[in-house]
Protein backbone atom coordinates (compact mmCIF):
# COMPACT_ATOMS: atom_id res chain seq x y z
CA UNK A 1 0.00 0.00 0.00
CA UNK A 2 2.67 2.52 1.10
CA UNK A 3 4.58 1.82 -2.56
CA UNK A 4 1.10 2.83 -4.59
CA UNK A 5 1.23 5.79 -2.76
CA UNK A 6 4.89 6.67 -3.32
CA UNK A 7 4.16 5.86 -7.06
CA UNK A 8 1.43 8.28 -7.19
CA UNK A 9 3.45 10.79 -5.13
CA UNK A 10 5.91 10.74 -7.32
CA UNK A 11 3.40 10.59 -10.62
CA UNK A 12 2.00 13.75 -9.49
CA UNK A 13 5.58 15.35 -8.59
CA UNK A 14 4.23 16.56 -5.09
CA UNK A 15 7.99 17.45 -4.31
CA UNK A 16 7.63 20.59 -6.19
CA UNK A 17 3.65 21.44 -4.92
CA UNK A 18 5.49 23.78 -2.72
CA UNK A 19 6.30 25.80 -5.46
CA UNK A 20 3.21 25.86 -7.56
CA UNK A 21 1.46 27.08 -4.31
CA UNK A 22 3.49 29.81 -3.31
CA UNK A 23 2.76 31.59 -6.84
CA UNK A 24 -0.64 31.96 -5.94
CA UNK A 25 0.56 32.90 -2.22
CA UNK A 26 2.66 35.47 -3.61
CA UNK A 27 0.53 37.13 -5.73
CA UNK A 28 -2.31 37.16 -2.85
CA UNK A 29 0.23 39.00 -0.66
CA UNK A 30 0.91 41.79 -3.04
CA UNK A 31 -3.26 42.93 -3.62
CA UNK A 32 -5.55 45.18 -2.36
CA UNK A 33 -7.12 42.54 0.55
CA UNK A 34 -5.08 41.12 3.81
CA UNK A 35 -4.65 37.32 3.59
CA UNK A 36 -6.28 35.24 6.00
CA UNK A 37 -5.06 31.56 7.43
CA UNK A 38 -8.53 30.14 5.83
CA UNK A 39 -7.42 31.75 2.18
CA UNK A 40 -4.17 30.78 2.28
CA UNK A 41 -5.02 27.32 3.08
CA UNK A 42 -7.79 27.48 0.11
CA UNK A 43 -4.89 28.92 -2.11
CA UNK A 44 -2.58 26.10 -1.20
CA UNK A 45 -5.18 23.69 -1.92
CA UNK A 46 -6.07 24.64 -5.31
CA UNK A 47 -1.97 25.08 -5.91
CA UNK A 48 -1.80 21.27 -4.73
CA UNK A 49 -4.36 19.98 -7.35
CA UNK A 50 -2.95 22.21 -10.56
CA UNK A 51 0.27 20.68 -9.37
CA UNK A 52 -0.69 17.28 -9.52
CA UNK A 53 -2.81 17.15 -12.21
CA UNK A 54 -0.59 18.86 -14.83
CA UNK A 55 2.26 16.69 -13.83
CA UNK A 56 0.46 13.53 -14.08
CA UNK A 57 -0.34 14.67 -17.15
CA UNK A 58 3.05 15.34 -18.39
CA UNK A 59 4.02 12.20 -17.03
CA UNK A 60 1.68 10.22 -18.85
CA UNK A 61 2.75 12.35 -21.95
CA UNK A 62 6.21 11.55 -22.02
CA UNK A 63 5.81 7.42 -20.79
CA UNK A 64 6.80 6.32 -24.39
CA UNK A 65 10.02 8.75 -24.22
CA UNK A 66 10.88 7.95 -20.33
CA UNK A 67 10.57 4.63 -21.41
CA UNK A 68 13.65 4.73 -23.66
CA UNK A 69 15.88 6.69 -21.21
CA UNK A 70 17.66 4.83 -18.61
CA UNK A 71 17.29 7.58 -15.97
CA UNK A 72 13.69 7.32 -16.16
CA UNK A 73 13.36 3.64 -15.61
CA UNK A 74 12.51 4.15 -11.99
CA UNK A 75 9.36 6.10 -13.06
CA UNK A 76 5.84 4.51 -11.72
CA UNK A 77 4.89 4.28 -15.57
CA UNK A 78 7.82 3.00 -16.94
CA UNK A 79 7.90 0.57 -14.25
CA UNK A 80 4.31 -0.48 -14.62
CA UNK A 81 3.76 0.51 -10.67
CA UNK A 82 0.47 2.10 -12.36
CA UNK A 83 -1.30 1.34 -15.68
CA UNK A 84 -2.14 3.65 -18.49
CA UNK A 85 -5.68 3.61 -16.98
CA UNK A 86 -4.87 4.43 -13.61
CA UNK A 87 -2.95 7.03 -14.42
CA UNK A 88 -5.34 8.64 -16.84
CA UNK A 89 -8.28 8.14 -14.18
CA UNK A 90 -5.75 10.06 -11.51
CA UNK A 91 -5.57 12.85 -13.83
CA UNK A 92 -8.99 13.51 -14.53
CA UNK A 93 -10.02 12.85 -11.01
CA UNK A 94 -7.60 15.43 -9.82
CA UNK A 95 -8.90 17.77 -12.74
CA UNK A 96 -12.06 17.34 -11.50
CA UNK A 97 -11.76 18.22 -7.96
CA UNK A 98 -9.37 20.71 -9.27
CA UNK A 99 -12.49 22.77 -10.75
CA UNK A 100 -14.86 22.08 -8.09
CA UNK A 101 -12.53 23.19 -5.56
CA UNK A 102 -12.05 26.25 -7.46
CA UNK A 103 -15.60 27.46 -8.34
CA UNK A 104 -17.11 26.37 -4.77
CA UNK A 105 -13.74 28.23 -3.19
CA UNK A 106 -12.80 31.50 -5.51
CA UNK A 107 -15.79 32.33 -7.45
CA UNK A 108 -15.29 35.63 -8.32
CA UNK A 109 -14.77 35.64 -12.19
CA UNK A 110 -11.77 37.84 -12.46
CA UNK A 111 -10.31 35.05 -10.56
CA UNK A 112 -11.94 31.94 -12.37
CA UNK A 113 -10.58 33.35 -15.67
CA UNK A 114 -7.34 34.24 -14.61
CA UNK A 115 -6.75 30.86 -13.16
CA UNK A 116 -7.93 29.55 -16.38
CA UNK A 117 -5.73 31.77 -18.53
CA UNK A 118 -2.72 29.87 -16.33
CA UNK A 119 -3.82 26.53 -16.59
CA UNK A 120 -4.50 26.05 -20.41
CA UNK A 121 -0.62 27.32 -20.60
CA UNK A 122 0.63 24.85 -18.57
CA UNK A 123 -1.46 22.44 -20.03
CA UNK A 124 -0.68 22.88 -23.48
CA UNK A 125 2.88 22.34 -22.22
CA UNK A 126 2.24 19.49 -20.21
CA UNK A 127 -0.35 17.96 -23.00
CA UNK A 128 2.69 17.66 -25.18
CA UNK A 129 1.78 20.46 -27.71
CA UNK A 130 3.89 23.04 -26.42
CA UNK A 131 7.14 20.69 -26.23
CA UNK A 132 7.83 20.63 -29.85
CA UNK A 133 7.86 24.31 -30.20
CA UNK A 134 11.31 25.86 -29.32
CA UNK A 135 11.36 28.12 -26.29
CA UNK A 136 7.92 26.86 -25.00
CA UNK A 137 9.51 25.73 -21.56
CA UNK A 138 10.39 28.77 -20.74
CA UNK A 139 7.01 30.70 -22.44
CA UNK A 140 4.75 28.42 -20.92
CA UNK A 141 6.28 28.44 -17.20
CA UNK A 142 6.41 32.29 -17.47
CA UNK A 143 3.26 32.71 -18.19
CA UNK A 144 1.23 30.17 -16.80
CA UNK A 145 3.02 30.59 -13.26
CA UNK A 146 2.79 34.44 -13.79
CA UNK A 147 -0.99 34.22 -14.76
CA UNK A 148 -1.53 31.90 -11.24
CA UNK A 149 0.30 34.27 -9.14
CA UNK A 150 -2.46 36.83 -10.55
CA UNK A 151 -4.76 34.40 -9.83
CA UNK A 152 -3.73 34.61 -5.99
CA UNK A 153 -3.94 38.19 -6.32
CA UNK A 154 -7.39 38.32 -7.40
CA UNK A 155 -8.83 35.36 -5.25
CA UNK A 156 -8.51 37.80 -2.50
CA UNK A 157 -8.81 41.53 -3.80
CA UNK A 158 -7.32 43.43 -7.06
CA UNK A 159 -3.70 44.10 -8.03
CA UNK A 160 -1.86 46.81 -6.46
CA UNK A 161 1.29 48.63 -7.86
CA UNK A 162 3.49 45.60 -5.96
CA UNK A 163 1.30 42.63 -7.80
CA UNK A 164 2.48 44.44 -11.54
CA UNK A 165 6.06 44.54 -10.31
CA UNK A 166 5.84 40.76 -8.90
CA UNK A 167 4.28 39.60 -12.07
CA UNK A 168 6.91 42.14 -14.23
CA UNK A 169 10.19 39.95 -12.31
CA UNK A 170 7.90 36.94 -12.59
CA UNK A 171 8.44 37.04 -16.40
CA UNK A 172 11.71 38.21 -16.47
CA UNK A 173 13.25 35.47 -14.40
CA UNK A 174 11.53 32.80 -15.90
CA UNK A 175 12.26 34.35 -19.14
CA UNK A 176 16.17 34.55 -18.20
Amino acid sequence: MTEKIKAYADLARVHGVSVTASMSLLGALTSTAGLNFITAAYLVIIGFFTHISLNALNELKDVEIDSQIPESSLKPLVRGVISIENAKKFVMTSIIVLFLLLFMLFPRPEAIIVFLMSYIWLFWYCWGIGKRISYSFDISFAAGYTLFALFGTYAVGNPTIYTWILMGAMVAISLF
